[in-house]
Order: C-alpha cells, then structure tokens, then sequence
C-alpha cells in the first residue's frame, strides 16, 4: 500500500512535468514532485517551470508558469499549478492536496468553486497463476530504448545541498522510422535534508526543454487550512456518504 500510495503521489506530484513534455501545443503546467515519506520536514516554497521548443518551421516557444509547494509534518502536501493554453488567455490555477491519514487526494478548481475526493484505492488481491493450460502467445515487440543512469555527484542550489542523477533515454536509429538515434535526458537534483526535488531538467529534441525549479524555500509548518476544502466549495467524491 505504501508503494501504491507513493506511486499515486508521484504521478500527481509530477503532472506539470508531464503536462509540459506532453503537451506543449495544449497545456503547460508548474510544480514539483515530492517525497510522502518524509513528514518530518514541513516546508513552504515556490515553483518555476520554463519551456522551450523549437517548431520545425524554427518558431521558438518560450513559456514561464509558476507554483506554489506545501508539505506539513503530517506527511500532507498541497501543490498550485499554473496551467496555460497557447491558444491565449490568462493562466489557470489547478490545486491538488493529497492527505495520507485520510487516505485522499482533494482537486480544486478554484474559478467552478468546486472539489473532487479521491480516495486512495485498497491493493487488490493477489491472483493466482495458473499451472496448467497452453502457453503465452509470443509477440514481436519493437526493441526498447536503451537507459542509463548516472550519478552527477553532489552541488549546492541557492544554499541547499543537493544530489544529482541523470537519466538517458536513447531510441536507436529505425525503432519508430527515425533515421538517427533520439537521446533525451532527465535530471533531478534532490535534496538529502528536505527529501524533494530542488530542480529537474528534462530536454527531449522531440518535447523541448523543461525546467522546473524549487525558489523561496521556507521551513517550517504551513497554515493548516492549506490542506482543506475551502468554504463554500461544491464537493463531489468518488465514494458518496452513507446515512
């Protein structure tokens, strides 16, 4: 379950990232994942995600998004994304705060004054295997990327210690028609003290470049309200309440 839980967590945690090397032409978001198993260590920061491609006809895309990161020492976590659309308009704030004594995740639309209850899902049962019957069908499946880590060594972020590793994705030539080898790489600089990520860079020639930075990091416990649904907000959840 622990495992589950930090899975979810990271998925959540991480979806500006994603949303930044995914879906650059639609969506772009600000934040930073985090680490739910170090509670102890309340803290309070800000986000600041760049984007840079390169369109084929040689237009740049430069984008700035920002966020706010929470975390008390009950293990909770609140992170505020910016949420942009290249198609114009002002930027969209998206909260999302996940409660692991309760065991939920709260997204929150502040413009709809509206909130979404998830519930942490239950790990499913073990299945059995079965010992007789005919044998799995073999498939041909494309070769998969080669990956590499590498460990970047230790370096100091605006008077925070950090620790780096690199991820290195090569997709041989003629794996999905390319005509040369695709390297994209990941870069996290954690922090040993605060368990989180200070900085990650991700630069993929067929994404762009990702930057998303921790600035203004401040200890110590954030207001508690931070971690509740507003006032006023219209709720809807995935398990309704029984009477």
């Amino acid at each position: 379950m622990k495992t589950l839980r930090g899975t979810l967590l990271l998925v959540l945690a991480s979806a500006a990232l994603a949303f930044a090397q995914d879906r650059v032409g639609t969506i772009v978001g600000a934040g930073i994942g985090l680490n739910d198993n170090a509670s102890q260590e309340p803290f309070s920061a800000d986000s600041v995600t760049t984007i840079d491609r390169v369109l084929p006809d040689g237009t740049r895309i430069h984008q700035e998004l920002h966020g706010k990161t929470y975390r008390d020492s009950q293990g909770r976590t609140r992170m505020e994304m910016e949420l942009a659309s290249l198609g114009g308009g002002p930027p969209r704030l998206s909260i999302s705060i996940h409660d692991p004594v309760q065991k939920i995740f709260i997204y929150l639309e502040p413009e709809a004054q509206r909130a979404r209850i998830h519930h942490e899902p239950n790990a499913p049962p073990a299945e059995a295997t079965p010992n007789d019957g005919p044998p799995a069908t073999q498939t041909t499946r494309p070769a998969a990327p080669s990956i590499n880590h590498e460990d970047l060594g230790t370096t100091t972020i605006d008077g925070w210690t950090a620790k780096g590793r690199r991820t290195t994705r090569t997709i041989e030539a003629g794996q999905i028609g390319n005509d040369r080898p695709i390297v994209s790489t990941n870069e996290i600089w954690s922090s040993p003290e605060l368990h989180v990520p200070l900085l990650r860079k991700s630069d993929d020639p067929q994404r762009g470049q990702v930057t998303v930075k921790l600035i203004n990091i401040r200890r110590g416990e954030p207001d508690p309200a931070l971690f509740q649904i507003p006032d006023g907000y219209k709720v809807a959840s995935d398990k309704p309440e029984t009477h």
